[in-house]
């Protein structure tokens, strides 16, 4: 199969770098809103997945999404400041749109602390155990 044909890099709007596009036909650059309607769905279906879910359509942008999510969850993460270069973000407050902590890092986070370990004679004092076994804790009895 042959390469790509060469084309002429491009000057990023925001950025002035030079860049190539992924999606290109006749050395142009492919909208996104094609990529978008036509060729994402396409591949979904060739795919058989589904072209939505709950969150609506599966566009480019929700890849872009996606991975910079995974990048701030993953077992070593991208802090909040590399994750904005790596998106080329102006400000850390456009980043924390996709830097949303996945369900179980807060627990995780909790439990690697150590925190339950280190005080758990103080929890003991607090919780009459006799009274949790018994069932008087439930009923509301001292």
């Amino acid at each position: 199969m042959a390469g790509r044909p060469p084309r002429p890099a491009e000057v990023h709007r925001r950025t002035g770098e030079l860049v190539d596009p992924l999606f290109a036909v006749r050395a142009r650059r492919v909208s996104t809103s094609y990529i978008n309607n036509t060729i994402i769905p396409m591949l979904c279906r060739k795919a058989g997945v589904p072209a939505a879910d709950v969150r609506g359509n599966i566009t480019s942008h929700r890849a872009r999404s996606t991975i910079a999510s995974q990048l701030y969850n993953a077992k070593e993460p991208m802090t909040l400041f590399e994750l904005q270069a790596w998106l080329g973000h102006r400000s850390p407050q456009s980043t924390q749109y996709y830097a949303k902590i996945a369900p179980n890092t807060p627990s995780k986070a909790y439990s690697e602390a150590g925190y339950f370990e280190r005080n758990v004679r103080t929890i003991e004092v607090l919780v009459d155990r006799d009274a949790v076994a018994s069932g008087a804790a439930a009923a509301g009895e001292p």
